[in-house]
């Protein structure tokens, strides 16, 4: 449980985060225009971009779930950081550059531009959706690992956790979030460390915790390249399938461009993508490592079988009781750790979100145009309100199945045809604005079917998907509570898969870590279709919305077509600049 020590360092990190925004909100241009706002003017520094859109994309579903992922399936989850540096390149090779050469304010106002206003309405409204699932799992995180160390409800812990982000977002806008990120970054850093050393502590050294996972079979699947479609835990799996999930969270996604588009020039942009992926790198690796720590311990004496824990989520404050119960303040920074990811994630999130609807779904329809403090305390409005109903669905989340597989499974359907829809603007050139619409709405429909007849057969336990060994050898009291039949019945549902496993169809089986791609591939393949097939033909292209590594394949025609347009319209926008200049002198 958490001493005083412990609860004052918890303290002392929320009451930093919240002074962050209290001093960008309250003090300087105090977010008075939306462009300071939604962007900090612009004038970020490189490197708080960059360990801000780290940190904000592994959060506490990173910090408590690798571990435990690790400890049931191996050390497969080392293969993160190579699809990491994999996201790295796609984004300043093929995203990253249309984006800031537009220098627009939301990510979709892309597809806007590049086809039509149904298509970025479509791409919003399921952003939307997506980042609305995510915020409660967001809050949650924090929430169970303060009531597995304070004994506290899980829903009122939640239910603070929230208002404090809320809080603190709404007054500071991006700078806050930028820099309470850096901030909370430190802290992770720190207590991920603290944990790895006391863990490889009292686990009895590295070369004890390698021989223990060699023998558990923990490391057997980071050599295992066989291609298994339906694995969770192999190379091709995270380094294929993961990398486009990721990418799919980074390179189009509003959190991360958002905060990209807030430094001065491109090379800080790309610097940025560089200390980035370094913080996700560090910290998974650190993550998997105390995943190992946690098998080398309870190699011999499952938790969950032994029935000390309820569920495999709750291993990592399990394992931080036994090795560092008796040290003052390690819990508590463990816990302000797993706060400071989910606040990271939660603060970026909202930002986000507010700016998208506001920009996307609420000015165009103004009647009138309201001055720059009105339109920021618009975004503080659309903050709450935003921030109330994640709140609200908090509840739900803790009834929905392992955490790491539950926040890939849901977005997957949905970032698939997001990141499609923009890779097929970028890419392909005579796409157009029917493919993407029927591409991406096609491919929804599809991957969404998949996932809920795939959780249909999971709930049914007709698909178990098969774990590492585990061993109650050790365990002194696991006999007492429980028949011997009943505890080898559960080793074995632990195991190994139910015989019914081999009926599921081979397309249910599929690892949800490709859901993301296979979204993606259906919108593409779809989208050139339609476009090829469609009457309706892309006369305009702007070789500013198609990424730098296909712009040779425009056709000549067509961009001198775009020229000659974007001409007029540049002296048309001219007149209409120079009138409403005349009209302010004369007024003044």
């Amino acid at each position: 449980m958490l001493t005083v020590f412990d609860y004052l360092i918890l303290c002392a990190m929320l009451l930093i985060s919240v002074a962050i925004g209290i001093y960008f909100g309250c003090f300087g241009t105090k977010q008075a225009t939306t462009k300071e706002y939604l962007h900090g003017g612009k004038k970020m520094g490189v490197i708080a971009v960059g360990v801000s859109v780290g940190v904000s994309h592994f959060s506490g579903v990173t910090m408590m779930a690798i571990p435990a992922d690790v400890y049931k399936f191996g050390a497969y989850l080392l293969f993160i950081n190579l699809a990491a540096i994999l996201v790295g390149l796609l984004s300043v090779y093929v995203y990253l550059p249309v984006f800031f050469q537009l220098q627009i304010s939301s990510s979709y106002e892309y597809l806007a531009k590049r086809f039509d206003n149904r298509t970025k309405q479509l791409a919003v409204y399921l952003y939307l959706f997506s980042e609305i699932i995510f915020f409660p799992l967001l809050a949650y995180i924090p929430a169970l690992a303060f009531s597995a160390t304070s004994g506290l409800s899980v829903n009122l812990t939640a239910f603070v956790v929230c208002a404090l982000c809320i809080f603190y977002t709404t007054i500071g806008g991006l700078k806050t979030v930028v820099w309470t990120d850096f901030f909370q970054f430190i802290v992770i850093m720190v207590s991920v460390i603290i944990n790895c050393y006391l863990g490889l502590e009292k686990s009895g050294g590295f070369m004890s915790i390698w021989d223990t996972a060699l023998s558990g079979q923990r490391l057997i699947n980071i050599t295992d390249f066989n291609v298994d479609l339906t694995r969770q835990d192999s190379f091709w799996t995270m380094t294929v399938g993961y990398t486009i999930t990721l990418a799919s969270t980074i390179v189009v996604h509003q959190t991360g461009v958002q905060k990209y588009l807030s430094v001065s020039k491109f090379r800080h942009c790309i610097w940025s993508v560089v200390y980035s992926t370094f913080c996700k790198c560090a910290v998974s690796t650190l993550c998997v490592f105390i995943g190992l720590e946690i098998y080398a311990k309870y190699s011999d004496c499952d938790p969950l079988i032994s029935n000390k824990i309820k569920k495999y989520d709750h291993i990592l404050p399990y394992f931080l009781t036994e090795v560092a119960g008796q040290t003052p303040g390690i819990l508590g920074l463990f816990v302000a750790s797993i706060f400071s990811a989910a606040l990271s994630s939660m603060s970026s999130l909202l930002n986000s979100i507010a700016g998208i609807i506001y920009n996307d779904l609420i000015k165009k329809r103004l009647k009138k145009e309201y001055s720059e403090l009105t339109q920021s305390n618009i975004l503080k409005v659309l903050i709450i309100l935003c921030g109330v109903a994640g709140t609200c669905l908090v509840f739900l989340i803790q009834h929905l199945g392992p955490l790491l597989a539950l926040n890939v499974a849901l977005r997957g359907p949905i970032n698939g045809p997001l990141l499609g829809m923009f890779t097929l603007g970028m890419l392909f050139p005579k796409s157009n604005s029917e493919g993407a619409f029927y591409g991406g709405l096609i491919s929804l429909i599809s991957v969404s079917a998949l996932m809920i007849i795939t959780k249909y057969y999971e709930l049914r336990q007709v698909l178990v998907h098969p774990t590492k060994p585990f061993s109650v050898d050790s365990c002194e009291n696991v006999f007492k509570n429980s028949s011997t039949n009943s505890i080898l019945a559960r080793v074995t549902n632990f195991t190994t898969t139910t015989t019914t496993y081999q009926e599921v169809p081979f397309l249910f089986k599929l690892s949800f870590h490709y859901y993301t791609l296979l979204g993606a591939i259906l919108t593409i393949l779809i989208g050139v279709l339609i476009s090829c097939m469609s009457s309706k033909s892309q006369n305009l292209v702007d070789e500013d919305l198609i990424s730098p590594i296909c712009q040779k394949f425009l056709s000549k025609k067509r961009h001198r077509k775009y020229d000659e347009f974007h001409e007029k319209d540049s002296r048309k926008h001219l007149i209409e600049v120079n009138s409403e200049k005349n009209t302010t002198l004369n007024a003044v």
